[in-house]
């Protein structure tokens, strides 16, 4: 859809054509929600190639043994997935995503207690810190969360299951097996691009003048019981230590 003159009506409900401002009744006109979804599609289009492409490029040596396998298939149900994805889910970056921050502002409030963020189970992303030869294609790779995980289950189920149980008598790691909550905000801000967790969160309270000196995400290994998590990780006594810490 190409729009050849720049419009400035910014409460109308849609975009008059020629004909319209002439006084000539036609019902061909283009809607301002039309718009945006053709931006949108736009953008998510791009998204896919990107991703597609990244895909392609890591895997590239599984699809020479499959023959007629197109990715495009693969395009069209990544997309059908995205549109299933509820409007306000969309990680939008047309500016909507910061509106109920700045009313925040233009309210007067801004930072004045520090905030922590506790992830749900499963929120936090999971990363390899395994060395052992079996899982060192992991490492620092994210296992939960991510593309990543999805290529993981794709083409290498039965490594990624082992990689992400624990111990069945201890509820602890395995041997040769470690696998750590990612760290910072971006541990829980989306699942994969697209589905995001926290991140519109962040971003509201970083109008308000948050930001990593008030902010912190309490990432955790969801699959651990509280008792080994502070076993562990500390976790518990950490996270007692950084709310204490904070100005």
């Amino acid at each position: 859809m190409t729009l050849t003159k720049r419009t400035t009506w910014a409460d109308a409900d849609s975009i008059p054509t020629h004909d319209q401002k002439q006084g000539t009744p036609n019902k061909s006109h283009v809607s301002i929600a039309e718009i945006k979804d053709e931006v949108y599609k736009s953008k998510v289009s791009k998204d896919i190639h990107a991703h597609m492409t990244a895909f392609r490029d890591q895997y590239h040596q599984y699809f020479s043994d499959i023959p007629g396998f197109d990715l495009t298939r693969m395009e069209v149900e990544w997309s059908r997935f995205r549109k299933s994805i509820p409007e306000i889910w969309k990680f939008n970056k047309d500016g909507r995503e910061f509106r109920v921050g700045e009313a925040m502002k233009a309210r007067g409030l801004t930072a004045t207690h520090p905030v922590i963020l506790i992830p749900g189970v499963i929120s936090t992303g999971l990363e390899s810190w395994s060395t052992s030869p079996d899982y060192r294609a992991f490492f620092r790779e994210k296992l939960w969360g991510g593309f990543n995980m999805i290529s993981q289950v794709t083409f290498n189920k039965d490594k990624w299951i082992s990689a992400m149980m624990l111990d069945p008598i201890t509820g602890l790691d395995p041997p040769d097996v470690r696998i750590r909550a990612a760290e910072g905000i971006d541990a829980a801000s989306s699942f994969v691009q697209g589905y995001w967790i926290w991140s519109k969160i962040v971003e509201n309270l970083a109008v308000v003048n948050y930001d990593t000196n008030n902010l912190y995400l309490a990432s955790y290994d969801w699959r651990l019981s509280y008792y080994n998590l502070e076993e562990r990780d500390g976790y518990f006594s950490r996270l007692k230590v950084t709310i204490e810490g904070f100005k």
